[in-house]
């Protein structure tokens, strides 16, 4: 599949070249939506995560863990 906008080949939603979102106007919610739904629940682990009562060295890892899942969802947009 190429980019609507610059016409680089991509695998992905999102143009790794230019940015751009490359989906059907009318699911651009539906990925929004179900991106910031998969967000709001590991920003809720890292609260969870900070409650805890383990060493600052483990909870540091795990926030950091979760941290990169949520870059990870950047990805798929």
């Amino acid at each position: 599949m190429n980019c609507k906008n610059c016409g680089s080949g991509i695998a992905s939603a999102k143009c790794e070249y230019c940015g751009t979102l490359n989906i059907a106007d009318k699911n651009i919610s539906e990925v929004l939506s179900d991106y910031n739904k998969k967000k709001e629940v590991l920003m809720r682990r890292i609260e969870m995560v900070e409650k805890m009562h383990i060493p600052q060295i483990v909870k540091k890892k795990k926030i950091e863990n979760i941290e990169n899942e949520i870059n990870n969802l950047k990805g798929v947009l």
